[in-house]
C-alpha cells in the first residue's frame, strides 16, 4: 500500500511541475487507437468497475484527475452539467489518479471534491494497470475519448476546457462514420 500511495503522490509531483492547467494535445504515449488496457477497479463508491462501463455507448469520455489539481477541480463543475445532458450514445467518466483504493482517508477527499463540485458521474480508482497506462502524461487533467471497446478516438486533451469544447468534441466523434 505505501509502495502504491509513493508511486501516486510521485506522479502527481511530476504532473504538477510538468505543467498543468494548459490545453494541449501532447499526452505523452497515449496514441488514438490505442486501447485502454483490460482493468477492473473500485470507484468512489466501491462498486467494482471493469472495461464493461464503455460497451453501451458509442463515445466515452475520460477525465483523468487528481486531488491536488486545481484546473482539475474548477472545471468539475462543467464536467457534472455535461454528464447530466451529454449527446446520446455518448458519457464521461473520471479517473482519479492520485488516490488509493486502500486508503479511506484519500477516497474521503475525492469523494468530498466530487459532492461539492457536483461532478455526479462515475470516478474510477486508479490501479497500477491503469497507472502504468498514464504514467507519461504530461499534466493533469487530460481526457481521453474512447469507443465501445474502449479504443482511443482521437488525440487526447491536455489541461482544462470548458464544457462547451468537450460536448463539441464528443459531438464531432459521435458524428464520425465508423
Amino acid at each position: 500500500m505505501k509502495k502504491n500511495v509513493f508511486l501516486a503522490a510521485s506522479l502527481a509531483l511530476i504532473l504538477l511541475i510538468s505543467g498543468v492547467g494548459f490545453a494541449s494535445s501532447d499526452a505523452g504515449d497515449l496514441m488514438a487507437g490505442d486501447p485502454v488496457p483490460e482493468f477492473e477497479v473500485l470507484d468512489l463508491e466501491g462498486e467494482t468497475v471493469t472495461n464493461d462501463i464503455f460497451a453501451d455507448k458509442d463515445v466515452t469520455m475520460i477525465n483523468i484527475w487528481g486531488t491536488f489539481c486545481g484546473p482539475c477541480i474548477n472545471e468539475m463543475p462543467e464536467l457534472g452539467e455535461l454528464a447530466l445532458t451529454a449527446p446520446e450514445g455518448s458519457q464521461v467518466i473520471g479517473l482519479v489518479m492520485d488516490i488509493s483504493a486502500d486508503d479511506e482517508a484519500s477516497i474521503e477527499t475525492a469523494q468530498e471534491i466530487v459532492e461539492v463540485t457536483g461532478a455526479d458521474y462515475p470516478h474510477l480508482i486508479i490501479d497500477e494497470i491503469l497507472y502504468e497506462y498514464i504514467y507519461n502524461v504530461p499534466g493533469v487533467p487530460t481526457t481521453i475519448f474512447v469507443d465501445s471497446e474502449g479504443n482511443q478516438l482521437c488525440e487526447p486533451i491536455v489541461g482544462a476546457m470548458p464544457g462547451e469544447e468537450y460536448r463539441a468534441q464528443i459531438e464531432e466523434l459521435l458524428d464520425e462514420p465508423g
